[in-house]
C-alpha cells in the first residue's frame, strides 16, 4: 500500500490545473489527490488537545502531518450538563496532496469529528420522480447543504461542491459538475426527506441542517475513498451556504464517501482554529 502512495502522488500530482467554468464567475477547479484517515481525540475542559491517536495504516511521515496540525488545534471548552468537562471522539482527517512531478504538498485539508449518536444519519432522501440522471458525464460526489421541516419539507439547498473522478472522453471536469450541478438544482424542489427514527427517538421539533451527499456513478465503476489510500480526483473551490454560520463545521464533496447519508457534526468538538498543516518533500 505505502509503494502504491509514493507512485499514486509521484504520477498524478504532476497534472496541470484545469480550466475553470466556461461562462461561470467561480475559481477555477484544481486536480489533487485526497485521503481519509481515522483516529480517536481528547480534549480537556479548556479546550486543548491533550491526546490523539490514528487507527488508519498510513506512512510516519503523514503521520507527523497530522500530529503538527493537531498540536496547533483548541477548540471550544466542552460541556456536559453545562459544566466544563473532558470531551472524547471520532475524528475523521482529509489530508490533500498538490504539486508537480517530484515537488508536492501533503497538507490536513478538513477533519470532521462524527458523532454516532446524531440523528441525521437515519434521515433519508426521497427524490421526485421525475427520472434520474441516465447517463451522466462523469463519475463525480456532490454535496449539499440542506435544511428540513420537521415534516421532511426541504426549506433551503445550496450545492458546496462538486469532485469528479472519471469522465468521458472530450468532457471537461468542468462540464461535468456543471451538468450534474444544474440536473440537481431543478430536481431539489421536489426532494423530500423521510425520517426513520431509531428506538426511543422523538421527533425533531424544529428544522434541521445538515450535508447530503450526492453519488453519480458510471460504467459500474466506484472512486470511494478507503482509509489510507490516495484517491485522484478534480474539485471545485468549496461555498458555503449563505444561511450557515461562519464558524459552522465544513463538510465538502472530499469528506465523504457514497454509503453517507445525511450529515452533520454535532459533537460536542467545535474547533476555534484553522485547520492546517503542510509538508513538502519528494514521496508521500
Amino acid at each position: 500500500m505505502h509503494r502504491f502512495q509514493r507512485a499514486l502522488c509521484i504520477a498524478i500530482l504532476a497534472s496541470p490545473v484545469v480550466d475553470a467554468y466556461a461562462s461561470d464567475t467561480r475559481p477555477a477547479g484544481e486536480q489533487l489527490v485526497t485521503m481519509q484517515v481515522n483516529g480517536e481525540i481528547e480534549i480537556d475542559p479548556q479546550g486543548r488537545v491533550t491526546a490523539h491517536s490514528i487507527e488508519t495504516d498510513v506512512l510516519p511521515a503523514i503521520r507527523e502531518v497530522i500530529a503538527r496540525a493537531v498540536a496547533g488545534w483548541s477548540f471550544h471548552p466542552p460541556t456536559k450538563d453545562g459544566v466544563p468537562a473532558i470531551a472524547r471522539g471520532r475524528m475523521q482527517i482529509t489530508l490533500s496532496g498538490r504539486g508537480r512531478g517530484k515537488d508536492y504538498a501533503i497538507r490536513v485539508d478538513n477533519v470532521r469529528f462524527p458523532d454516532a449518536r446524531s440523528s441525521q444519519s437515519r434521515w433519508q432522501v426521497d427524490w421526485p420522480n421525475t427520472g434520474w440522471y441516465r447517463e451522466p458525464l462523469g463519475a463525480a460526489m456532490l454535496t449539499a447543504d440542506i435544511r428540513i421541516a420537521p415534516d421532511g419539507r426541504v426549506l433551503d439547498f445550496f450545492t458546496t461542491q462538486c469532485v469528479v473522478f472519471a469522465r468521458k472522453p472530450g468532457t471537461s471536469d468542468a462540464k461535468v459538475c456543471r451538468a450534474l450541478e444544474s440536473f440537481v438544482a431543478r430536481r431539489s424542489g421536489g426532494i423530500k426527506m423521510v425520517h426513520r427514527p431509531g428506538s426511543g427517538e422523538a421527533p425533531s421539533s424544529e428544522p434541521i441542517t445538515g450535508t447530503l451527499p450526492i453519488h453519480f456513478q458510471v460504467e459500474k465503476a466506484t472512486f470511494d475513498h478507503v482509509p489510507g489510500r490516495w484517491r485522484v480526483e478534480w474539485r471545485t473551490p468549496y461555498r458555503r451556504a449563505p444561511w450557515l454560520e461562519k464558524d459552522a463545521p465544513r463538510i465538502g464533496a472530499s469528506d465523504v464517501v457514497a454509503t453517507d447519508g445525511l450529515l452533520a457534526d454535532s459533537s460536542n468538538l467545535r474547533l476555534l482554529t484553522v485547520v492546517s498543516s503542510e509538508s513538502k518533500s519528494s514521496s508521500p
